[in-house]
């Protein structure tokens, strides 16, 4: 899976089954929860840790043993708090075909259309305490073992875990309110940019060109980026250029030299730099340590890949 997403393509296992869950864990310096939506619904559960989750604009610190249902299609990223030593956490995604069946029902027209289609929150906070909490935090648990483990007849425990977690949280997302249009077009600007990177990234990208997508000045775009992401421009777009790199590795025995270049990077020494930096290794170790192609490039210290 990329370790940078931004439209994500979450995989499911069975295209009649869709669900899966992903975990993984987030240090002050190897933070792969970066920026990133997909269609599907989410229950991101935390394992151990304490994180600051970022859903839109709006940023919760959970710690081990809460959760957040994000909705579909909404911008989010965890952010490793100061002086936290980061955390681990569970991602349970899935459809919400799941949830509906072959023929309209009551269940469907008159609790799930109205909030899971169109007024459901961007998230809601899932924290111990209460009966319908710790009820939910009890079934997500299970959910996450469930889907690790796959001991037969799996799914129907997986689908009956779903409905007993909305049985639960269906009356407390009742009561709260949208988000608001100020929130939704904060949201459409940054997937906007952030699919603009993706689209571009081998090319030179400015602020001034990404900010003119935005509809803002740059200097206010430098502000709306860093409150969105946690970072800034130019260390997203380099971790990005990395990632691509790091896949392509993976993948081919190409130059180094020149998956640098494909990724955008016209400078070899800045590009190792960038690698070492977000990969804690160089292009030839990570090559090596994930079984790709070994080859040694001659690399002068400052050489230009142009």
């Amino acid at each position: 899976m990329d370790r940078m997403l931004l439209k994500e393509n979450r995989w499911m296992d069975d295209v009649l089954f869709p669900v899966n869950v992903h975990r993984f864990t987030c240090t002050p310096d190897d933070n792969i929860f970066t920026c990133h939506w997909h269609d599907e619904l989410e229950f991101l559960r935390i394992r151990e840790g304490s994180a600051l989750i970022q859903v839109g604009t709006e940023f919760v610190p959970l710690s081990a043993g809460e959760a957040v249902l994000v909705h579909g299609g909404e911008l989010h990223a965890g952010h490793v708090p100061p002086d936290s030593a980061g955390f681990s956490f569970s991602a349970v995604v899935f459809h919400d075909s799941l949830l509906y069946g072959n023929r309209l029902d009551a269940v469907q027209t008159r609790l799930l259309d109205p909030l899971l289609k169109s007024r459901m929150p961007a998230f809601l906070v899932i924290t111990p305490g209460s009966g319908w909490s710790d009820r939910a935090l009890a079934d997500l648990a299970e959910l996450d073992a469930l889907l690790v483990d796959r001991p037969p007849a799996y799914e129907i425990g997986v689908k009956a875990l779903l409905f007993d977690l909305f049985y639960r949280i269906l009356p407390q997302l009742a009561g709260r309110g949208e988000r608001t249009v100020a929130q939704s077009q904060h949201a459409e600007r940054m997937k906007a940019v952030l699919t603009h990177i993706r689209d571009h990234h081998a090319r030179p990208l400015t602020i001034n060109e990404l900010a003119a997508l935005a509809g803002f000045s740059p200097g206010h775009f430098c502000t709306f980026f860093r409150r969105m992401t946690g970072t800034t421009f130019t260390d997203y777009l380099n971790r990005y250029r990395v990632n691509r790199a790091a896949e392509l590795l993976r993948a081919s025995d190409r130059k180094i030299l020149d998956v640098a270049m494909e990724v955008g990077f016209d400078n070899a020494s800045y590009f190792i730099s960038r690698f070492r930096k977000y990969m804690r290794c160089t292009p030839q170790a990570y090559r090596r340590q994930g079984g790709g192609v070994e080859q040694t490039d001659p690399v002068e210290p400052g050489a230009s890949l142009s």
